[in-house]
């Protein structure tokens, strides 16, 4: 990794966890199992009601296919199906999309709402875990990320990245997250998309061979794992060990030891006996106390063209061993023998001395035969050999997987502080012979069964019958685990974190117009309530002024208030008149009331304005101007007796009396002088202008 990519990675890292978090991730805290991340995550609660998926595997030499449906029950199997491949057809041929398309149809039938699930090869692909510190909900993909970028620092822009979070974890006493995160070459999922889109197969999801036994392993189809379990198939060219905990995938090893490795040592040792007399037996007992096999090997593990090894472990493997001629086969190693509890085989049991050499074609054909019950070609050699002598022959090939068992568990114990692991599933063609097996369980020290989910899955009325033999329902172990995949939770190469994100985001949105709406709603109901018991209120109180208007007599109807308005208008008519009458002699009586003590009137003049005509014109009634009437004044010539130093004050006295009398208003003085009024004399002489009301 360069140091700029690094120092990049890094720098964004920090940018993706600086800030206040929004609260803890809801993961799995230590010892419990507690998920977060929807979309992320493989949990065990399925989707309500009843669903299915159709697993799909393209084998070099077959097509095979499994269909599982999800009940209230649990999963329940539909159908499962094996094709070989037609002549001169392969997955590259052009013929084979067509192929795939009638078996698929075939399979399928009527539902087309199953989904499809498919793999991809992973002899390119890389897993790995991460751990990153807590971060808010939207930082974490960013965090994961650049984290697995700085760890691995991949090409974005030719591998496709997806994650999912497997919990909480303690790392050096701080709490982090941990997340399982996997990488894959586009190149080789635009393959599978390609293939698949020409056989016009819609698929739900594609995704690797671990993951696929995860889905299997968190389903409960595989009983007896509570903690730590390993999963290890045992292939033609290579073995791959998977281990989950709690259903979760912690380590992915692939390791070269295969069929072939036993089918060599098979070969070898076999040969070795031409040359090799056979020991008396009374020399058995030595055999125990010679010394053991010591070889130098190194060993470096690497993923073969079709071995899955996610989390590649480079180990150095130290064995020092010295040839010895008359050495027929290695002794056991301490691996081997100690665990074992199984007494020596008898001397009668030993194999007779070979008469032909064997070929490794030979000798895959013989130890299938004899493990798998067979049939042997005419004339192979070793036809006569037991199982336990086939199986001794092959020791050394079935000690050196042990080994590279042992070393991945004991990684995982010391170097990931992993449980010890309780069980171990063994699939493969050879695993179905039970000596194979427990002579594997007697050098681990650890229960060894077969993983066969689909002798222990439950059918459906009318699904075809699984078959007796365990050889022939291992094969669909992988296209069971597709099957048991969902896509609102499986890790998947089509739907990927990025997309996850998007639908979060897209999900909250809508949540948040949603939430919007519903407020509206909610305050349009309650503003709805409140009018409904408004109207409820106004329609009682109207309700009770009718009932108060009945009670009258006679009743008040609209004929009676238009005669009654008549007859209050000629009233009014005849009370302005006599107003207008008397109105003068009104104003004479109320200045005679209001003038004071020492005020006499000398003259008196009232100016009543223009008399109304006596015609009104028709058109006069149609303006909408209003009718100025002309002001009424009385004008009031007067003197003010007694002392001088009193006129002023008797004056304003009698202004203000007229200011509050009903009948005037605004009074204003036009003269005031002081005059000698004959011999009552000085007087103040005035003259006031008063607006009639």
């Amino acid at each position: 990794m360069s140091p700029s990519i690094s120092s990049s990675s890094t720098e964004k890292l920090l940018k993706a966890i600086k800030g206040k978090n929004d609260g803890a991730i809801p993961g799995k805290q230590t010892g419990s199992k507690s998920f977060s991340q929807s979309g992320f995550r493989l949990g065990q609660k399925r989707r309500s009601g009843n669903s299915a998926a159709i697993g799909v595997d393209i084998a070099p030499d077959s097509l095979r296919l499994v269909r599982i449906e999800r009940t209230d029950q649990g999963p329940r199997l539909s159908g499962f199906w094996s094709v070989p491949f037609e002549t001169g057809v392969t997955p590259d041929s052009p013929g084979f999309a067509a192929f795939l398309t009638n078996q698929i149809k075939k399979f399928r039938g009527s539902d087309k709402q199953a989904q499809i699930w498919s793999l991809v090869s992973t002899a390119q692909a890389e897993m790995w875990h991460v751990r990153v510190p807590k971060v808010p909900k939207s930082k974490l993909s960013e965090a994961v990320y650049w984290t697995a970028m700085k760890e691995k620092s991949f090409d974005a822009n030719s591998m496709v990245m997806d994650y999912e979070i497997q919990g909480e974890v303690m790392d050096k006493g701080v709490p982090k997250i941990q997340a399982l995160v996997y990488v894959v070459p586009k190149e080789v999922l635009d393959k599978a998309k390609t293939l698949f889109a020409a056989a016009s197969i819609k698929l739900a999801g594609v995704t690797i061979s671990p993951i696929a036994l995860q889905s299997l392993f968190r389903s409960e189809l595989i009983s007896g794992c509570d903690e730590v379990c390993a999963a290890i198939y045992i292939g033609r060219n290579w073995s791959r060990i998977d281990l989950f905990s709690e259903g979760d995938l912690v380590l992915s090893r692939g390791v070269n030891t295969g069929t072939s490795s036993l089918v060599s040592e098979l070969a070898d040792a076999y040969n070795r006996r031409l040359t090799t007399p056979p020991e008396p037996e009374a020399a058995a007992p030595a055999e125990i106390e010679a010394p053991s096999p010591i070889e130098l090997e190194i060993e470096i593990d690497e993923t073969p063209a079709t071995a899955e090894a996610p989390e590649p472990v480079f180990e150095l493997e130290y064995q020092f061993e010295i040839d010895a001629a008359d050495t027929t086969s290695p002794a056991p190693t301490e691996s081997e023998a100690a665990p074992s509890a199984e007494p020596e085989p008898a001397p009668a049991a030993t194999p007779k001395q070979p008469s032909a050499p064997i070929d490794e074609e030979q000798a895959h054909a013989l130890l299938l035969g004899i493990l798998l019950n067979r049939e042997i070609p005419a004339g192979t050699p070793g036809a006569d050999l037991s199982a336990e002598a086939l199986i001794d022959l092959a020791g050394p090939a079935m000690s050196r997987l042990v080994r590279q068992i042992e070393r991945t568990f004991g990684h995982h114990m010391n170097s990931l502080n992993g449980a010890p692991v309780q069980k171990i599933f063994f699939s493969g063609d050879l695993c179905t012979n039970r000596h194979f097996l427990d002579v594997l369980s007697a050098q681990l020290g650890i229960e060894c069964v077969l993983l066969d989910p689909l002798g222990t899955l439950g059918t459906k009325p009318g699904a075809p019958s699984v078959p007796d033999e365990s050889s022939s329902r291992l094969e669909f172990n992988l296209v069971c685990g597709l099957a048991l995949c969902d896509s609102d939770a499986t890790p998947n190469l089509l739907h990927t974190y990025k997309d996850k994100d998007k639908d979060r985001q897209i999900i909250h949105q809508g949540n948040l117009v949603y939430g919007v709406f519903l407020a509206l709603v909610l305050v349009l109901a309650a503003t709805w309530l409140w009018q409904q018991n408004t109207q409820k209120d106004l329609q009682t109180e109207l309700d009770n002024y009718q009932t108060v208007l009945a009670s009258f007599s006679p009743q008040v109807d609209e004929p009676l208030l238009l005669t009654m308005a008549t007859r209050v208008g000629k009233q009014q008519k005849r009370l302005k008149d006599l107003s207008t009458k008397y109105e003068g002699l009104a104003a004479i009586t109320e200045l005679g009331n209001l003038t004071p003590e020492g005020v006499r009137l000398i003259s008196m003049g009232l100016e009543l304005g223009a008399p109304p005509m006596s015609k009104p014109d028709p058109d006069e009634k149609k303006k909408s101007k209003p009718t100025i009437e002309s002001p009424k004044i009385m004008v009031l010539d007067g003197v003010v007796q007694g002392a001088p130093e009193m006129f002023d004050a008797k004056l304003a006295t009698y202004l203000a009396r007229l200011q509050h009398s009903p009948l005037f208003s605004s009074p204003v003085v036009h003269k005031r002088e002081v005059e000698r009024l004959g011999a009552r004399g000085d007087v103040l002489r005035f003259i006031l202008h008063i607006n009639m009301s």
